[in-house]
């Protein structure tokens, strides 16, 4: 994460901390859609848990090269 135009580790952080609470917000719903709702409700929520991980993930690996 060293391009001058990437995100710093806290923006990251942050970033993926607000991905992760839309993503409960979105499972939360799924109680009350439809079949057809919750599995694009599901597909959301998936996404953006994957997007939040990747950030984490590469957040660790810029936290541990700065050592």
């Amino acid at each position: 994460m060293n391009h001058p135009t990437s995100i710093t580790t806290y923006q990251a952080l942050q970033r993926a901390s607000q991905l992760l609470d839309t993503a409960a917000v979105l499972a939360a719903e799924t109680g009350d859609a439809s079949q057809k709702v919750c599995r694009a409700l599901n597909q959301a929520v998936a996404l953006l848990t994957d997007t939040s991980r990747s950030l984490v993930e590469d957040s660790l690996r810029d936290m541990e090269s700065q050592r």
